[in-house]
């Protein structure tokens, strides 16, 4: 059974690819390591919530449709 964390993960890493931003631009606009930021793409840490805030305004898309997103591919 897939977690909560490596849908939203997995959902992340599906809309970089959509619109073509670098998982680099986005660790810069978190604030955090690319390092920190692989760990979170690849499940193995969650993101905080205020990292899916900054995700969502780095993607330019709102939470609830993220999340949303996520809810579907359960």
């Amino acid at each position: 059974m897939e977690h909560r964390r490596e849908r939203v993960a997995g959902e992340i890493r599906a809309e970089l690819a959509r619109q073509n931003k670098s998982k680099s631009a986005l660790a810069a606009h978190l604030g955090i390591s690319t390092h920190t930021l692989r760990r979170r793409l690849d499940g193995v840490r969650p993101f905080f919530y205020e990292e899916i805030i900054g995700v969502s305004s780095f993607l330019d898309m709102p939470v609830s449709t993220l999340i949303e997103r996520t809810e579907d591919a359960a």
